[in-house]
């Protein structure tokens, strides 16, 4: 697999589980609505692939199986793609030269590359970048059928997509409204634990930035957490816990201020990632928001030293499904 691999963005690390095939009679309903999606068929735009977030119903692979994708499933909804303008992605400057990217995942590790579309016919680059996180081998056989060039066939009245690929595998997407930025209230900053994807500065993203290497090395690398919580950001690269009070303007602006920690003599790559964290987190901080699902979002954090610091959202349990009694016995 020709792939350009880049330290990873965590999505909430539990491994992928073997991917196993339903038996063909199984999928009767959805090769019925296959076929009245060919019967719709029209010619799909660029304008309104990227006008939508794109969700996986199923995949037939080129057995004529469906396969069974529940196990592909984490913190967030598994397997959508988004499609883009290249001059918006300055990570991917130089791995494709193709006007558009595609973002993709199957609920484990997070893919982009180059994208095209010539009328029905979708190309996908070869060259992809991937975080690193240890999943099943299924995950890369549904990105190698991704890859090179796809037949498209777009139900307008259902708004389902229909792709079949260079190796006949099926990938059958229906379009949801794309999420949008929007301004962070105060419970929306609280309600979400926060783990950093990437820093985007000078033009570049550093996909893994801050992370650092656990006492067990078979362990993935621990990302940088942030919280909020009575008027403080509590955040910590795992070694010290550091602290900010802040407060929110109308537009958006988070002010950082008064900034402790705990002391604890932590190793050099630690200590350093751990500085360069604080040093972003004083100050004032431009804060937009993205919600993809109940559950999930994301953080964009522009900090007083013009770096873009993107953050993972999961929903805290207490607020997913209510802060517990304590009952005495």
């Amino acid at each position: 697999m020709n792939k350009l691999t880049v330290m990873g963005i965590s999505l909430i690390g539990l491994a992928l589980a073997g991917c196993q095939s339903l038996p063909v009679s199984d999928k009767s309903q959805n090769t019925q609505a296959s076929g009245n999606s060919m019967r719709n068929k029209q010619v799909i735009s660029i304008e309104q692939l990227k006008n939508q977030r794109w969700q996986l119903a199923y995949v037939i692979n080129s057995n004529g199986n469906i396969l069974n994708l529940k196990n592909l499933q984490f913190s967030q909804s598994f397997g959508h793609f988004d499609i883009t303008d290249n001059s918006n992605k300055a990570v991917y400057e130089r791995v494709t030269s193709m006007a558009h990217i595609i973002d993709f995942n199957f609920g484990c590790n997070s893919f982009g590359t180059g994208m095209s579309l010539n009328s029905d016919t979708m190309m996908i680059d070869n060259t992809i970048i991937q975080t690193l996180i240890g999943c099943s081998d299924v995950e890369d056989d549904l990105t190698d059928a991704l890859k090179g060039e796809s037949q498209l066939n777009y139900d307008a009245k259902a708004n389902r997509l229909t792709m079949t690929t260079h190796n006949n595998y099926r990938f059958v997407w229906d379009g949801i409204p794309k999420p949008q930025h929007q301004l962070p209230t105060i419970k929306d900053l609280e309600s979400y634990q926060w783990e950093l994807e990437y820093i985007l500065a000078n033009g570049m993203a550093e996909v893994g930035a801050l992370s650092v290497p656990q006492d067990n090395p078979t362990k993935p690398r621990r990302y940088p957490m942030l919280s909020f919580d009575n008027g403080r950001a509590n955040y910590s690269v795992g070694c010290n816990q550091l602290s900010s009070s802040f407060t929110m303007t109308p537009v958006g602006i988070a002010n950082m201020i008064n900034s402790v920690s705990t002391l604890m003599a932590c190793p050099a790559d630690v200590a350093k990632s751990e500085k360069i964290l604080q040093q972003k987190m004083q100050g004032p901080s431009e804060l937009k928001i993205m919600k993809f699902s109940k559950e999930t979002a994301k953080l964009f954090q522009t900090s007083n030293d013009g770096s873009e610091l993107v953050w993972q959202g999961t929903l805290k349990p207490d607020v997913k499904y209510g802060k517990g009694e304590t009952l005495y016995l």
